[in-house]
């Protein structure tokens, strides 16, 4: 699947991935290859993710922000405080 994050209207990353976990409002939660469209709020944390290419996985530290999750495509906006 393919994940954007967006942060002040520019994508700081952008690549295929195999999952990613991100700071839910309510707790983490795990998005993986044709999950069902969703949309949620995000906590400060660190989203979690691993490339196609690698088992290593990555992170990016936020703020706050939303994600969109559709068509095996995760958005992920970040808000800067």
């Amino acid at each position: 699947m393919l994940l954007s994050v967006i942060k002040s209207n520019q994508v700081i990353w952008e690549g295929w991935v195999s999952k990613v976990r991100v700071p839910g409002v309510l707790g983490t939660f795990t998005i993986l290859p044709n999950h069902a469209p969703l949309i949620s709020m995000l906590r400060k944390g660190e989203i979690h993710f691993s490339t196609r290419d690698s088992i290593k996985e990555e992170s990016i530290k936020i703020e706050k922000g939303c994600l969109k999750v559709e068509e095996d495509r995760v958005e992920v906006y970040c808000y800067e405080e």
